[in-house]
């Protein structure tokens, strides 16, 4: 609690939200149909949140993807399996609709079929959840609005650069 009060200056609603964000990623759920978004300057904590998010779900659970890696006839099935999905300093620039239809057909617990090489497509829906780290927010075209519905957007306003902790992961997950 000292380490997110101080990412997020005392914002009490903003820890609560990453909390959240984390027991629904451990629980397994995918029924709130949410994202998460961290944005912040170099060195301001988004890296060390995702360090300890992996060490709870597990390596073998995690993938950190870019939006070029889901297009493509194979560029689903990284998910299969995968109940966190991690963007880090996404920009969007390459055909970021069809990114952002993906996500929400995701998200939203579409059934989808994945092709996967020399196997034989996959269909069902992904239990994937998916968060984005980035110091800029990507563009992400959307005219419904229907993904910043999606979307849990936390801001950390600080940097700790020159000051960083490198045995801080360590000491969060004993605690």
């Amino acid at each position: 609690l000292v380490f997110l009060n101080e990412v997020f200056n005392n914002d009490t609603e903003a820890v609560g939200a990453l909390q959240e964000w984390f027991g629904y990623v451990l629980s397994g759920r995918t029924d709130l149909q949410k994202m998460m978004m961290l944005i912040g300057p170099t060195r301001s904590g988004k890296g060390t949140i995702d360090k300890v998010l992996i060490e709870l779900v597990g390596a073998g659970n995690h993938i950190g993807l870019s939006g070029r890696d889901l297009q493509g006839e194979f560029g689903l099935s990284s998910l299969l399996g995968k109940p966190l999905a991690v963007f880090s300093d996404e920009r969007m620039s390459m055909n970021g609709q069809r990114f952002v239809e993906t996500l929400l057909r995701i998200t939203g617990e579409d059934v989808v079929t994945v092709a996967e090489k020399y196997k034989p497509a996959w269909t069902g829906r992904l239990g994937t959840r998916f968060m984005f780290m980035s110091n800029e927010p990507p563009t992400l075209p959307d005219s419904s609005g229907a993904i910043v519905g999606r979307l849990i957007l936390l801001y950390m306003p600080r940097s700790f650069l020159g000051r960083e902790d490198t045995g801080l992961v360590t000491k969060l997950m004993e605690e």
